[in-house]
């Protein structure tokens, strides 16, 4: 048996043969969610919402009965019941927290929820292990490293950069800048295409935020800007998940000649530097690419 290697084989491309990523991840489930979710509409970007399903229908947060045609084609995520600091807490109360918020979003939306971020940006080994019995797939943090890389856990999926603050982290003195996220953005569009490392920026923060340091015609040039990128792939956070899990998953011959995909996601790779689609299900052969 001959080994040529003919094929270069490379992961590094998102649905379409898009170059990049982007989420946008915002917690809590504030009334100004509605203007949120107008503004990417309009552009074309996925949002993240992360709700404490406690806070529904309270003064300041949106209703449970607006909850699914607000949010059609974005996700619904969890952000626990009642917005507790898990770390401290006993594993019974961490499960009944993010189970509960489950139970009733999951019944809102008529859909399955694997995604959550962590109130109060609290987690820990004993946080991590009541997620996996629960069945959730990824946890965002508040640690912004201000990258553009895939984390190695799902569960501790640390963002690029909050939209106002930066990487700096949470603190009553911190200084606002919305020229920060304009300034990332230019990074993540001109980022060179030869590194092909499957580039991602998540952009986190509080739909208030916006409406509290009248920053919302920041958020509209970073969506105009970001919009007009064509190498970017615009995606909720669970579909980031599902869609690296399945390249990870792939199955490819020793020579890398034929891949297979068994999972039910649609995935592009590079051969010889061009992207091929290998569709759900399916074994594709590589060889002539």
């Amino acid at each position: 048996m001959r080994y040529s290697m003919d094929n270069q084989i490379t992961f590094n491309y998102y649905p379409f043969g898009k170059t990049k990523a982007l989420t946008m991840s915002f917690d809590d489930g504030r009334v100004f969610d509605r203007r949120l979710v107008k503004m990417f509409n309009e552009y074309g970007i996925k949002g993240t919402f992360h709700i404490n399903t406690s806070r529904l229908g309270q003064e300041g947060f949106i209703k449970a009965e607006e909850l699914r045609d607000l949010y059609d084609g974005h996700e619904v995520s969890l952000h626990t019941h009642t917005h507790p600091t898990l770390a401290y807490m006993p594993k019974q109360q961490i499960l009944y927290e993010i189970t509960k918020n489950k139970s009733i979003l999951e019944t809102l939306t008529k859909q399955v929820i694997c995604g959550m971020s962590y109130p109060n940006g609290s987690f820990g080994s004993n946080v991590t292990e009541q997620l996996k019995a629960t069945g959730v797939l990824y946890s965002r943090t508040t640690l912004s490293t201000g990258k553009f890389a895939l984390p190695d856990d799902f569960l501790l999926w640390h963002p690029t950069i909050h939209y106002l603050r930066g990487t700096a982290a949470w603190s009553p003195n911190v200084q606002y800048d919305p020229a920060l996220l304009m300034k990332k953005a230019k990074e993540f569009a001109e980022r060179p295409e030869w590194l092909n490392d499957l580039p991602l920026m998540q952009v986190w923060g509080h739909s208030y935020e916006l409406e509290d340091n009248n920053s919302w015609n920041e958020m509209e040039e970073f969506c105009g800007y970001i919009s007009g990128c064509n190498t970017i792939w615009f995606a909720q956070n669970i579909q980031v998940v599902d869609y690296v899990n399945a390249v990870r998953g792939l199955r490819v011959s020793t020579e890398c000649d034929v891949a297979y995909n068994p999972s039910a996601v649609d995935v592009w790779i590079g051969v010889n530097n061009q992207p091929v689609h290998i569709p759900a299900g399916k074994t594709v052969a590589l060889s002539g690419q």
